[in-house]
């Protein structure tokens, strides 16, 4: 068993508390104990790229801090929002010495960051293990199923905190290529979903959300498979429009726990508006109730 650190964030223990279930059981299936850090804090979700506002940044050093003081090397997320605030402040950290030294010191009693932790998205995580280590465990493959990656903004932009090329993104199609499922390229995939706009401009959130899934659906995609929860939540709740048949948006763990053998309980247990126990049935990857 291999043991790494794990910072769930904000997200993943409330609204989105589902993909965390599907994502520590696909883990474990995998042969990863997952620990959650002690004393983690919200990540500030928001990276501000002002040099004078390093006190934004405190909140997520403290979460790097928290690592290093636990004696790991590698902190792992499945949160695309707070991996991109933590890699960005860890290379903000690393790359300017005046800065890290001045954050040291509004952080008062804490240790101070040496600027030796490694942030990890789940994704990539999956993705160093390879198909050698993820193809023996498939207990049901996902065949037939034709899913959409959707990776929004977060996940693979800026530069140097994105995962994978921010244009043509090719992680999760290789996950899912693994697991068994029929991979749609869908040519707005890595665009913004409108989530972070959704107090302030609804209507333009609701447009952008349609745009994506009738985009997806035009590739005969019968599911999306997000990477971040405010876009799973955001696709879900505002994505199909009133007379229109919703794709079902699934958290990419739920997929890959289904994928290993979960029961329902683990990789099912996130609140989604489309229901998607009809599709896996009629896939033939969820017994009909009662059997």
């Amino acid at each position: 068993m291999t043991t790494l650190a794990y910072y769930p964030g904000c997200s993943l223990k409330r609204f989105a508390r589902g993909c965390e279930i599907a994502g520590l059981a696909a883990a474990s299936r995998l042969g990863i104990d997952l620990v959650e850090l002690e004393r983690w804090n919200c990540c500030g979700t928001v990276f501000s790229m002002s040099s004078g506002e390093r006190m934004h940044h405190l909140g997520s050093l403290r979460n790097l801090v928290r690592v290093q003081e636990a004696g790991y090397q590698e902190v792992v997320t499945m949160c695309a929002m707070c991996q991109n605030t933590l890699r960005q402040v860890n290379n903000a950290a690393r790359g300017d010495g005046e800065s890290l030294a001045i954050m040291n010191r509004f952080m008062d009693e804490e240790p101070a960051y040496r600027g030796e932790v490694e942030v990890l998205h789940y994704l990539t995580l999956l993705d160093r293990l390879g198909p050698a280590a993820i193809a023996p465990r498939v207990e049901r493959p996902l065949t037939g199923l034709r899913v959409a990656p959707y990776y929004g903004c977060t996940l693979v932009r800026p530069q140097g905190a994105g995962i994978d090329d921010p244009e043509d993104p090719s992680l999760m199609e290789r996950l899912l290529e693994v697991l068994g499922a029929e991979v749609v390229r869908d040519p707005m995939r890595v665009e913004c979903c409108g989530a972070y706009m959704g107090v302030s401009k609804p209507e333009a959130v609701r447009v952008r959300a349609r745009a994506i899934h009738g985009s997806a659906r035009a590739g005969a995609a019968e599911a999306l498979a997000t990477m971040c929860p405010l876009c799973a939540h955001n696709l879900d709740a505002v994505g199909p429009g009133p007379d229109e048949p919703g794709l079902v948006v699934f958290y990419f763990t739920q997929l890959v726990a289904l994928a290993l053998g979960a029961p329902p309980e683990q990789c099912l247990a996130a609140t989604q508006r489309v229901d998607p126990r009809p599709l896996l049935r009629a896939k033939g990857l969820l017994a009909e109730p009662g059997r």
